[in-house]
């Protein structure tokens, strides 16, 4: 062999080693593509398909043999086939390499026997030779969609069943509501009669009447006078129900004013510190408001009453992330294993002959508190006196406090 002969040779030699390399890649590329679990699907320039893999096949219901050469839209519903060629075309266009799945437009494939299905793609395209050449990554989303419209119909029967759950809970709150007002106005009547008569016979006929009689009338009385309270309390709580709220920026400080004036004659003899905080303005319902801090000021003056000295403060704190107005005092206080009653009608944490009342109050402030859009809770310990928190809509948000200077610090005797 010349030695001309000898370059040509190392030449041929480093291009038939190429070749076999190349090959070589190609078939672990085609075993790669055979076994994949997504359907892929190359194609050339001119889009015409060149690999079918076995996912494909099966997904699009045609053997290789009858899709190779054929061009890749013959899998795409006639109407998607214009549009689909452009965007393909104008992605070999941009220069970007690949475009992973969810960055492109929704598809819907074509079965071979006509069935159209979602399918969900990424594309990607390389250029050997001067060649373009398209791989198109296909995934049946069937089971996805068909899953999704289940979720949407189970969400709108869902929000159906609420909806009318909630008017059925609201017809029969009304309902009750009207029944308990039925019920307190109608017993009112009868009450009013016992209580008049009952005194009627103590004041007219105490002098002939047995001592043992007259006590059982002034039961009667005593009784009666607690069962109108209760029942005027029951009324108040119904009516609640039916008001509808008249709002205005109302004074917090101004309200708690009024109340610490009606109550001077309640507490006259007893020493009483009131600590206060400047409290904000907001937009309530002034009389519903008032009535809050009527019944949560009351209650701190009432279980004071064992106390030397008794401690009642209120101010305006960030509580559980929450603005809360609250009302503290130095009382009996509870045991907060029952804290999920307190509001309830009627729930009374200590003896009647221990602390007057109806157990309708806390009910009350909370159907108040509720209706303007808050939350009320309570903080306590036995013997070691309670906090009452509430919330109402705009709280956070309300303009600088008032101020209570005559109050701040101020001790009651």
């Amino acid at each position: 062999m010349g030695l001309e002969e000898q370059p040509i040779k190392r030449e041929t030699m480093a291009v038939e080693r190429a070749e076999r390399e190349l090959q070589e890649e190609r078939a672990r590329l085609s075993g790669v593509i055979g076994s994949a679990m997504d359907a892929i699907i190359s194609v050339d320039a001119s889009q015409h398909i060149t690999i079918l893999n076995e996912t494909a096949e099966k997904m699009f219901r045609c053997p290789a043999r009858e899709a190779l050469g054929q061009p890749l839209d013959r899998f795409l519903p006639a109407r998607f086939r214009e549009s689909h060629r452009g965007h393909v075309e104008r992605f070999g266009q941009t220069g970007v390499t690949s475009r992973a799945m969810g960055h492109l437009h929704p598809l819907s494939g074509l079965r071979a026997d006509g069935e159209e299905f979602p399918i969900e793609a990424s594309i990607s395209h390389i250029e050997v030779g001067g060649q373009q050449t398209y791989t198109v990554i296909l995934r049946d989303i069937t089971e996805r969609k068909l899953a999704e419209e289940q979720i949407l119909r189970l969400n709108a029967e869902l929000e159906q069943r609420v909806q009318e759950r909630t008017e059925e809970l609201t017809a029969i709150n009304r309902e009750l509501e009207s029944f308990t007002y039925s019920v307190a106005h109608d017993l009112r009547a009868p009450l009013r009669h016992i209580d008049a008569f009952s005194k009627i016979l103590e004041e007219d006929f105490a002098a002939v009447l047995p001592l043992e009689a007259v006590h059982c009338l002034q039961n009667i009385q005593k009784s009666t006078s607690k069962m109108i309270r209760l029942v005027d309390d029951l009324l108040n709580l119904a009516r609640l129900g039916r008001q509808e709220l008249r709002r205005q920026t109302t004074p917090l400080s101004s309200l708690v004013n009024e109340v610490l004036a009606e109550l001077k004659e309640e507490t006259a003899g007893r020493t009483l510190e009131w600590r206060t905080e400047a409290l904000p303005a907001i937009e309530c319902d002034p009389g519903l408001m008032k009535q809050v801090f009527a019944n949560l000021l009351s209650n701190a003056v009432k279980y004071t009453r064992p106390r030397l000295v008794g401690v009642i403060e209120v101010g305006c704190r960030k509580s559980n992330g929450d603005s809360a107005v609250f009302v503290r005092d130095n009382g009996v206080g509870f045991n907060m294993k029952y804290a999920d009653k307190l509001f309830g009608v009627f729930q009374r944490f200590h003896r009647a002959d221990e602390f007057e009342g109806t157990g309708v109050g806390l009910a009350t402030v909370d159907r108040i508190v509720r209706k303007h859009g808050g939350h009320i809770w309570a903080e306590a310990a036995v013997d070691k006196g309670a906090t009452f928190y509430f919330t109402v809509a705009g709280l956070g948000q309300a303009s600088e406090p008032d101020k209570l200077p005559e109050l701040q610090g101020c001790i009651v005797t």
